[in-house]
This record gives structure tokens, sequence and C-alpha cells, in this order.
């Protein structure tokens, strides 16, 4: 294996190594998930001080040190950092969330190569779209990333009888994301899902990213699918995700 490599990647943790440097973990396009450092970044005006922050994407120009261990970022070419991100709390948050997220699962089970470009695609739209839709963009990253760890329940389709949903009929989330359920198995704490909450993730399921999120829904039924994704992310990863208090 080279000791020098080149790779795209999207920076989502840093922390603080010895006094002036910074360690970073990034979500590569080849490699995955990367721990690195980048030596001096704390020092005064050093370059790779802004560039390193959370959620830069870029070119990342690496050493693998193989009597230490360790990856040394020795310069990136930076292509965004996505500011309107930086500048908007729940923005950032959401950000953040899908950070804790590829963390928790070791980047989904080390589907980069399908990882990469969902999280790219997300943080480009949740950059660029109006605040207002930046939950249409949380729920297709999220009903996606659920795929990609291989958990995506059918949506249609009860989990205890197999009754299949008709056209405006909704769904109940099994309250330990175990499943959806039709009205006849449902229990008295699992969460709905209206018509046309199932609808909607039938509908844009087989859609672009960019055309999904701009598929519309009203008030209620985005706080529905919300509220869901957020029950069955935490279900799937078996732990609770601190950034979860955050949205």
């Amino acid at each position: 294996m080279s000791r020098t490599f080149q790779t795209d990647a999207i920076v989502l943790r840093t922390f603080r190594f010895g006094d002036i440097h910074k360690g970073v973990t990034f979500l590569s396009s080849e490699n995955g998930l990367v721990d690195a450092v980048a030596y001096g970044a704390y020092k005064g005006k050093g370059k790779l001080g802004g560039s390193t922050d959370p959620f830069t994407w870029g070119h990342f120009y690496c050493y693998r040190d193989p009597v230490r261990g360790r990856t040394k970022i020795n310069d990136i070419e930076s292509y965004s950092i996505f500011e309107a991100i930086r500048g908007d709390l729940s923005r950032f948050y959401i950000a953040c969330y899908w950070a804790e997220l590829i963390l928790a699962s070791f980047g989904a089970g080390g589907e980069s190569s399908l990882l990469f470009p969902l999280l790219l695609e997300a943080l480009t739209r949740l950059d660029t779209m109006q605040s207002k839709d930046r939950w249409h963009v949380f729920i297709q990253f999220g009903w996606r990333f659920l795929g990609l760890l291989g958990v995506r329940s059918d949506v249609e389709e009860c989990a205890s009888c197999g009754h299949v949903a008709t056209e405006g009929e909704g769904v109940f989330l099994d309250t330990l994301a175990r499943g959806f359920l039709c009205d006849h198995c449902k229990g008295s704490s699992d969460l709905p899902l209206g018509p046309g909450g199932v609808r909607y993730l039938r509908f844009t399921e087989a859609l672009s990213f960019e055309k999904a999120v701009r598929v519309d829904t009203d008030l209620p039924t985005e706080h529905q699918l919300t509220t869901i994704l957020r029950r069955v992310l935490g279900e799937a990863l078996d732990q609770p995700l601190k950034t979860a208090e955050l949205l």
C-alpha cells in the first residue's frame, strides 16, 4: 500500500491533538472513515486550520506514517465549506446529526462508495435550499441512509400480519422500530404515519435526491416523518445520539 494517497473527502469531526495539532475524522469517497492529524492546525495562521473544520468538502493529500501508525494531512484543496450550513444553527445541527450517524455506524458498515455521494448531495441541498425546506433534506437523507444500513422496513406492508396498506390508509411504527404495522396490529403507543406520509415515501423512493427533496408535504406529515426517522435511526444504531436533542 502506498504511503501517500489523495482523495475527495468531507470532514465529520475534529478534536485537539496536543497543543497545536488537530485530530480530524473525514469520510473519504474511496477509503471510508479515516482518522488523521493536521499538524500545526492550531498554530497561528496554519494553512490547515480553517480547511479542516467540520463539513469542509475538498481534495485531501495525505501520508500514512507506518512507524507512528498515523495518517497525516499534508494539504487540502477546498471545494466548499457550506457557508449557509455554518451560518444557520438549525441546518448545522442537522449536519452534526448526520455526522454522528455516520460515525456511530462506522460509515454505514463500510458502504463509502454509496455513502459519500449521499452525504455530499444532502449537504449541498441543505446548504442551497431555503431553510424551511431543510426537513425535506433531513427526511430523504435518513430514509436512504436506512437503506444503506440494510434496515429500512417496507412502509406499506404490516410487519406483523403482512397486510399491504391501500390508498388512503395510514400505518404505525412499532415503538421498538421493528417495522410498520397496520391499524389492526398497532399498539397504543405506536407512532402514526398518515396516508400522506406513506404516499410521500413510496413516491420519492424512486426519485433522485435532487428531485425528491423538492416534493412538498404538509406540516403534520413532515413532523410525523421526522419523528419516525429519528426513532428508527436511533434503534438501528442501538445507541442514543447526542445530537438528536438539538434537532
